[in-house]
């Protein structure tokens, strides 16, 4: 599924595209630094088939439910004094004959005995860390495909070729050249295959923190299918939300647009990017928040819920929404099914504009079949136009105000909002108040 820069923004997905926290931080359980960089990968590169999504769906099942695989994968106390020697650039022995060898080692031994100490605890390190996979290895063979390829990988590079018998001693070297024999092995013969180990273990840290995240929230595994044709999202949550109130979706063959109205901060913005974290979760293989979750296949994720101008380049307000509606439609057009968040669309431009482009654009996207359009704005009179579209669903996120205080239960529920809450919001910001204090005075006057 492709999930371009934009829409990665806009939910918020990685690190330094907000000010605020982030979904990678937020979801990251994994232990080492290059963990967390397979996991941001993976999040940044959700899945494209139900088959692909069903085998990491296996494997975090499995990881979650096999604790001894938990403690045997490599922290990063232990990996990263690994990383640290393989990319030293300290002196090697040489390859000549047995007598020039041992004057070399002696002379390293004498002369750089810190050479000689930073072999012997590297070397020993990395033995450690050999020992360690293969003990992986043989815990991740009686898990499903994914989990056992890449044992039978980690097995056949640590059984074969330059690190054969070092997992379990019968292969280091001995002699009064032993320590420096092995140092050279391993940071020159080996260095590339033990880079690819590391790398290995790196996505399975990634792997592991997915499946802690679904053990220790709770979380489901979606039903992902080729073909579902329906959408069925229940008791769905943002995971940036404390204490949040779970809300459902649900969508039948023929219902593709949803139009979610409601007043100012009422949560439509999030729970807009709760549906597509969940979406996009989804086709990570990951357990996703929310209770249930049934869909198909999606070609593309896109969400539109921040827009900029670009002064630079000419593009204003409303010609860069313009623009990214274009991208939406060539998208379903060219691409097959899609799922799509958008947030208040064309508030760059009048409201009686706002108006007929929303329509427009909504009763030709209501036409798309396989793909989701979820929309929320603050125009009521859209529904008014779209009355009558088999295709349409109206939902709302509904308050209340009491002695002036507003209400707010965030709970989608089916209809059209029609509530205004501006004034209200400002009046309990003191902005009324304090404009009485405004008056006309002349500059420079007391």
């Amino acid at each position: 599924m492709k999930a371009d820069a934009r829409t990665l923004r806009d939910l918020d997905v990685l690190p330094g595209a907000a000010s605020g926290p982030c979904l990678a931080d937020h979801l990251d359980r994994t232990t080492t630094r290059g963990g967390r960089r397979a996991f941001i990968r993976r999040l940044s590169n959700p899945l494209g088939s139900a088959a692909e999504i069903a085998r990491v769906q296996e494997a975090l099942r499995f990881l979650a439910d096999t604790p001894q695989v938990d403690e045997e994968l490599p922290r990063a106390g232990e990996l990263d004094p690994v990383v640290h020697y393989l990319g030293s650039r300290y002196l090697t022995l040489g390859r000549g004959r047995l007598p020039r060898r041992w004057w070399q080692a002696g002379v390293i031994r004498l002369r750089f005995p810190d050479i000689h100490e930073h072999a012997s605890q590297g070397g020993r390190g990395v033995l450690l860390f050999l020992s360690r996979l293969g003990r992986l290895a043989r815990e991740l063979e009686a898990g499903p495909p994914l989990l056992a390829e890449m044992a039978s990988g980690l097995l056949e590079a640590l059984d074969e070729g330059p690190l054969a018998g070092l997992r379990d001693g019968k292969g280091v070297p001995g002699g009064f050249d032993g320590v420096l024999r092995l140092d050279r092995l391993l940071r020159e013969d080996a260095r590339e295959l033990l880079a690819h180990l590391v790398e290995e273990v790196h996505e399975l840290d990634a792997l592991m923190g997915m499946a802690r995240l679904a053990r220790e929230e709770g979380y489901s595994f979606p039903r992902v299918e080729e073909g579902e044709a329906e959408l069925v999202l229940e008791g769905l949550v943002h995971p940036f939300v404390a204490d949040p109130v779970p809300n459902d979706l649900v969508l039948g063959e023929e219902e593709r647009v949803v139009f979610l109205t409601g007043p100012n901060m009422a949560g439509k913005s999030t729970w807009l990017k709760g549906c597509g974290v969940v979406v996009l979760l989804a086709h990570c293989g990951m357990a996703v928040p929310a209770r249930t979750a049934r869909m198909g296949v999606y070609r593309t994720l896109v969400a539109a819920t921040t827009t900029e101008d670009r002064i630079w380049d000419g593009v204003s307000y409303f010609l860069a929404e313009v623009r990214r509606v274009r991208e939406i439609v060539d998208a379903v057009t060219d691409e097959g099914p899609c799922f799509i968040l958008a947030d208040e669309l064309f508030r760059g431009t009048n409201v009686r504009d706002a108006l007929e482009a929303t329509t427009a654009v909504l009763q030709g996207l209501s036409r798309a079949r396989g793909s989701r359009f979820l929309v929320a704005s603050h125009l009521p009179e859209v529904a008014l136009e779209l009355e009558g579209e088999d295709a349409v669903v109206f939902l709302q996120v509904r308050t209340t105000v009491e002695d002036g205080v507003v209400r707010f239960d965030h709970r989608v529920g089916p209809g059209v909002s029609k509530q205004r809450l501006g004034m209200e919001v400002l009046r309990a910001e003191g902005v009324l108040d304090a404009l009485e204090g405004v008056r006309d005075r002349t500059p420079g006057s007391n």
